[in-house]
């Protein structure tokens, strides 16, 4: 079976699961699972409204949910497609950790995050937001310097 990240294959992929096993089957997207897990027992416990959940780190994902039900099959590729595009992001990589919040990689990774988040309000307008992935673990040292996303902005918990 050839797979790739598309809502189609993804829901072909649950009926030939459920047609082997006999069993309900969900196939998820990393940021999905993440999101599902931050929404039941991490950052999205208590939130109401919409919720996207972005995991970040060499690529980018992304899931949504609703009064904390997933959204499934959410198709944002035309947003997301250039993240990965050298030319446009070629020193606006995510920096280490350890790297002192007073260095402009900091304010270069946080652009090109931006970027994104602001096409995704204007498109969906959700209430929230949760950060996860790698780029997690550096959360204080960039979210500050994004400055035009209207949603509040949550560390992923898990």
């Amino acid at each position: 079976i050839q797979l790739d990240n598309s809502r189609h294959c993804r829901h072909e992929m649950e009926h030939l699961l459920r047609d082997q096993i006999s069993r309900d089957v969900a196939v998820m997207t990393g940021a999905e699972a993440n999101g599902y897990g931050e929404m039941k027992f991490g950052a999205g416990r208590d939130e109401e409204g919409l919720v996207l959940m972005i995991t970040l780190g060499k690529g980018i994902g992304v899931a949504l949910f609703d009064q904390g039900v997933l959204v499934r099959n959410l198709c944002l590729e035309p947003v997301l497609q250039s993240w990965n595009e050298p030319e446009l992001w070629e020193n606006a990589s995510l920096p280490y950790a350890d790297v002192a919040v007073e260095d402009a990689g900091w304010g270069r990774w946080a652009g090109r995050v931006e970027k994104y988040v602001v096409e995704m309000e204007a498109k969906i307008q959700p209430d929230v937001l949760i950060i996860g992935g790698a780029a997690a673990r550096s959360f204080e040292k960039w979210v500050p310097l994004m400055t035009q996303v209207d949603a509040q902005v949550k560390r992923a918990e898990l």
